[in-house]
This record gives structure tokens, C-alpha cells and sequence, in this order.
């Protein structure tokens, strides 16, 4: 224990143990003071330098926002910077054969994705449009490398990059198909517009039938009548379709296809007595079938079938993406009866026949 020593003087009583406790203590206090400050002094300079940065970046990096506006037949997606907080950075937007023109613009500094839409564009997933290997001619039908994004003749207001897609009604393709475009700056996707190109419709024309599988293409049935004098009718699945029933040349449906119907059961013989499969007629090429009744072999009373077409299922490498369920191509086949007169001018044919025949067997008998 340290020794203690009394003062002299005029405070007798106070040592020197309890002076220099005394001093510790205002040392520590005056310390704890001091970091105390500086730790606050500290984070507010912290809390100040973040904030700012936080409200420089807002102010200092605009958005971008993504629009599309629909129109005969052209329809225009742009996007632009904007100084505020951008409503969206996507779109959406549909082709059809009405609306069969899509302009593309982007702002100042902004280019069209991919590579300046120079022939290829992304699947409808992809978030980055950077690694897109989509050709754009396999979307479509017909002579479709023909088809690519061109310079419009004006340019836009925004004093960007602009392309303008057409295709030509006859080029839309016979499913529902979908893929993705948009603006970047050197290196980062700025907004992306997702674009639905509609299958066509199926359609009659005189005796052929050509079948499509969109989700708005079969809203109506197609149809044709066969007759003595129009005996045959031609059915055109695609490249993309299949006929049905897969039966088709064994037996017929009565009924609408739903796409379930591997075979039907309706026997051909008890509608035409003379029938032989080889009616049926199947070009791998065309990617069709073709149906003939002789025109001796036409039923007494009309009579009806059901065929048709439906989507096959997809061998594309493509990633798979979510679009409208394909739908059935059903047509409705009307066989007309004989015309009485085709009826009469067999009865009539039938005593000559017989009477030719009695000639040449007597003539025989007497050789």
C-alpha cells in the first residue's frame, strides 16, 4: 500500500491519495468526452458524404423508359432517357398481319439491341440482349431471309439509333411466335421490348385447305363441299403440323377435333360403299394429303366427315418460353350425294350395256 502522506498548512486533512484520485477522474471524464465527440463528429461527416453521393447518383443518372404505341400497321417502341423515376424499362407489343410494321427507336447515345438488329434478335427470356443468336428469318414463313430491320426514311426526334421490322402479310408465320429487342449503351441493356408475332389464320381457298395453329387462328372452322364435279380437296398441314386423325385414310371422325384424337372409328364403306384408301393421297414435300372420290363413286345420300390439323410437337433448340396454347385446325367436309341426273344417266346406260353384250354374245355363238 502506498504511504501516505499529510499536508501542511492550511488543509491538514487532505492527502495526497485522494488529490490524485481527484485528477484521474477528470482525466478519464475529459477523455471519454473528447472520443465521444469525435465519434459523433465522425458518423455525421459519414452520414452527410453517403447521403450526397446517394442524391448525386439520382440526379445525375436519368432512367430510361420504355413505350410502345400502337398504329395501322405500324407501331413505334421507344426509349428514352428520362430525369425522373421511369414507369417501366419494358414493353410488350404484337405483330400482326394488320399491324405488320414495328419501329424500334432509341434516344441519344442508345443503340438498337442486338448488334444494331443487324439480323439476329434474342429469345423472349433473355434479360442482357447481349448473346443472341435468334436468326429472324426462322421466325417467319415463306421467303423469309428477305425480311430484316432497314433505316427509316425520317429520322426521329430523339436524335438516336431507329430500325424499322416489315413483313409482308404472306410472311407470318403458322404458329404464335415471340422474341426480344430493345436499346443498350456501350455495354448495359437500357430497356427491352418483348415483341408476339401472330400465327395466321387458317384459311379455304377453293378446294385447298392450309392450316395454322396460333391461338387465334381457328376461331372458325374451315369447310368445302365435294361433288361429281369437284371431287377432291387438298389438306396442308406444314411443316409445323400433323394430320388427324392420324388414321385418316382408315377411318374418319364425326365430331370437332380437340387434338386427342390419335384414331377415330367412323368406316368410310358405310358412307361410300366403294371406298379404298388409297383415295388419300400423301405429298411428303408439301406437307400435304389429298382426298379424290371417283366420280362414279359418289354416295345416294350426302354424307359427312371431320379431318384436320394440329401443331406437331416442337424440335426447335430454342429455350421454350410461355405463349398462347396452339389451337386445332378442324374442317368440315360435306360429300355431296349423286345428281339425279348422274343417277339417271346410269340407269339409262344399264340396257344398252345389256343389250351390247347380248350382240356380241350371239355374234359370238355364230363364229
Amino acid at each position: 500500500m502506498a504511504a501516505v502522506s499529510t499536508m501542511t498548512g492550511p488543509f491538514p486533512h487532505v492527502t495526497l491519495v485522494t488529490v490524485e484520485r481527484q485528477m484521474r477522474r477528470e482525466v478519464q471524464y475529459s477523455s471519454r468526452r473528447r472520443s465521444t465527440t469525435m465519434l459523433s463528429s465522425v458518423s455525421l461527416c459519414m452520414l452527410l458524404f453517403y447521403s450526397s453521393l446517394s442524391m448525386g447518383a439520382m440526379a445525375a443518372a436519368p432512367t430510361v423508359s420504355a413505350q410502345c404505341v400502337p398504329g395501322e400497321p405500324q407501331t413505334t417502341c421507344t426509349c428514352e432517357g428520362t430525369s425522373g423515376r421511369a414507369v417501366t424499362d419494358s414493353a410488350s407489343v404484337i405483330l400482326s398481319q394488320n399491324q405488320n410494321e414495328l419501329e424500334m427507336v432509341c434516344a441519344k447515345d442508345l443503340q438498337c439491341a442486338p448488334k444494331e438488329l443487324s439480323g439476329k434478335v434474342c429469345e423472349a427470356n433473355d434479360e442482357a440482349l447481349t448473346e443472341c443468336s435468334v436468326e429472324l428469318s426462322t421466325l417467319f414463313a415463306g421467303k423469309s431471309s428477305e425480311i430484316s430491320w432497314t433505316k427509316p426514311k425520317k429520322r426521329n426526334g430523339l436524335q438516336g439509333e431507329s430500325k424499322i421490322l416489315t413483313v409482308p402479310p404472306e410472311n407470318f408465320p403458322f404458329v404464335d411466335e415471340r422474341f426480344a429487342v430493345g436499346c443498350m449503351d456501350e455495354s448495359t441493356k437500357k430497356c427491352k421490348v418483348t415483341v408476339t408475332v401472330e400465327a395466321r389464320p387458317s384459311v379455304t381457298q377453293g378446294q385447298t385447305v392450309t392450316c395454322a395453329y396460333g391461338a387465334g387462328s381457328n376461331d372458325l372452322r374451315q369447310a368445302v363441299k365435294l361433288s361429281p364435279t369437284q371431287n377432291s380437296f387438298t389438306l396442308v398441314c406444314g411443316d409445323k403440323g400433323e394430320v388427324l386423325p392420324k388414321n385418316y385414310n382408315e377411318a374418319f371422325c364425326s365430331s370437332g377435333l380437340t387434338g386427342n384424337e390419335e384414331t377415330c372409328k367412323g368406316s368410310y364403306t358405310s358412307i361410300l360403299p366403294g371406298y379404298e384408301a388409297n383415295w388419300w393421297n400423301k405429298d411428303d414435300t408439301k406437307h400435304s394429303v389429298t382426298l379424290s372420290i371417283p366420280t362414279d363413286q359418289f354416295p345416294a345420300e350426302e354424307a359427312k366427315i371431320v379431318v384436320g390439323c394440329q401443331k406437331t410437337a416442337s424440335s426447335s433448340k430454342r429455350t421454350p418460353v410461355a405463349v398462347l396454347r396452339p389451337t386445332v385446325c378442324n374442317v368440315d367436309v360435306t360429300i355431296e350425294a349423286s345428281s339425279p341426273a348422274a343417277l339417271s344417266s346410269m340407269l339409262t346406260s344399264v340396257p344398252s350395256l345389256v343389250a351390247g353384250a347380248t350382240m356380241v354374245t350371239a355374234f359370238s355363238q355364230r363364229v
